[in-house]
């Protein structure tokens, strides 16, 4: 999708009308890349940057409003891309979103342009997967690669920002990541449809977002409301 001189692709797991994800939007302008979830508002995304550069910070836009912060505070990571060997892509990010997170929500948004991702199986995840391909005039190949193909976004130095989705199930490694970053949000009162997501490094080096339900607040049983998933 081009909107207003930018590509950009909204995403999100699940059904409109069930259980699902928060929503994720990718969008491209000239060489960089984005990536932010409707959970974050403005205050934060991620940026990849054309020369590399990577960060997941809070947006300039929050830091205008808390004259606390300066610019150069707003990292919470920050990492470079390795070099691509000739003609092979480079694996750049990904989001993860578990089975056991999706929820239903009463928020009322807008979804009429909405890509929705189909439901993964009890104890798996969809996961999202972000390339930058070498600099080329022609769109990249992808209908023999094993994952489902999302979107194909051309860059303005030639290169491109391909995205493709499959389900896995949840490795330890995930599992221990969410069990973590739920114990960051005991004793803070949450409503029932908040969201949350923490940064993921793996072994070899691959960044990503995993979304979560942090917490439950006390008018809620937390075994009843996991339950449903």
């Amino acid at each position: 999708m081009k909107t207003k001189g930018r590509q950009e692709c909204r995403l999100a797991v699940g059904t409109s009308d069930g259980r699902r994800s928060t929503i994720w939007k990718i969008w491209v302008q000239k060489s960089d890349s984005y990536i932010q979830s409707r959970m974050m508002g403005s205050d934060t995304k991620v940026s990849m940057h054309a020369d590399g550069r990577c960060q997941w910070s809070r947006t300039s836009e929050w830091v205008q409003r808390q004259s606390s912060y300066k610019n150069a505070d707003r990292h919470f990571k920050r990492w470079r891309l390795s070099s691509s060997k000739r003609g092979e892509a480079i694996h750049a990010f990904r989001i993860i979103i578990p089975e056991s997170e999706l929820r239903e929500t009463r928020m009322n948004e807008k979804l009429q342009k909405v890509h929705w991702l189909p439901l993964p199986s009890q104890g798996s995840a969809i996961i999202v997967e972000f390339h930058f391909t070498p600099i080329s005039k022609d769109m990249p190949l992808t209908i023999y690669l094993p994952y489902h193909h999302l979107f194909s976004f051309r860059l303005g130095d030639g290169r491109w920002l391909v995205a493709f989705y499959h389900e896995e199930s949840m490795n330890l490694e995930n599992l221990n990541t969410l069990k973590r970053l739920r114990a960051q949000f005991n004793n803070i009162e949450l409503e029932p449809q908040f969201r949350a997501c923490g940064f993921v490094e793996h072994p070899n080096g691959s960044k990503g977002l995993i979304e979560l339900v942090p917490f439950v607040n006390s008018h809620f049983s937390e075994e009843k409301f996991f339950s449903k998933s």
